[in-house]
């Protein structure tokens, strides 16, 4: 996911790093599915 280790020093872009994360989650689900591999919806780098 990207937020085990952010590296943002304000709060803001800590904020702004964990939207981005999660919209990026949302858009391998919906790939996945759109694709017919729903066991891939949490894998971005085998969808590709």
């Amino acid at each position: 996911t990207g937020l085990d280790r952010v590296r943002a020093r304000k709060e803001n872009n800590v904020e702004t790093h964990v939207v981005l994360s999660a919209v990026a989650l949302v858009a391998t689900s919906l790939t996945a599915k759109q694709q017919g591999k729903p066991g891939l919806i949490r894998s971005p780098s085998r969808l590709i």
